[in-house]
């Protein structure tokens, strides 16, 4: 008789189940539930990025289904947010830089005043993506940096793997 009753628990546990899963309405409904509204600091690096001596901070944010770079202008008593990029990939990534495993990097790879911000992440499918960002002197704001854009002093930046 337990196992009767079990077995009849366990047949509805499944079917209920199957139908949360197989229906897009149920699927979306219990995702919203489970999924956080909350940020996630994944990253933080601050640098002076120009020859301005401003002190920019970097942070790498995980919310929700996205990554997002935030980029603030720090002074002595507050922070400004300049831009917000969302990042391609829904998965941090991490790379090896300078013999150090990492997931956020402010470096120069052209040896110019500006330094350019590198931010790993990996897509659905795990196809890993380097996005470079560069600030652009002329608009005062930084710039993803693409096949259109690249700048003529950049080689092709070499990354362990």
């Amino acid at each position: 008789m337990v196992l009767k009753k079990f077995s009849i628990s366990l047949l509805v546990f499944c079917i209920g189940l199957t139908a949360a899963v197989a229906i897009p309405q149920f699927r979306d409904a219990i995702r919203k539930k489970f999924l956080t509204e909350q940020r996630k600091v994944l990253a933080k690096a601050s640098s002076n990025i120009n020859a301005d001596e401003q002190e920019y901070l970097i942070l790498k944010v995980k919310h929700k289904n996205m990554i997002q770079l935030e980029v603030f202008l720090k002074s002595e008593s507050s922070l400004k947010l300049l831009q917000k990029f969302t990042l391609q990939g829904t998965f941090d990534g991490f790379f090896t830089f300078a013999g150090e495993a990492t997931n956020l990097v402010i470096t120069n790879l052209d040896y110019d005043p500006q330094l350019e911000i590198l931010a790993p992440t990996f897509d659905d499918d795990f196809v890993a993506h380097l996005q470079i960002f560069k600030f652009n002197i002329a608009s005062q704001q930084f710039e993803l940096l693409n096949e259109e854009n690249w700048p003529s002093t950049f080689q092709q930046p070499i990354i362990e793997r």
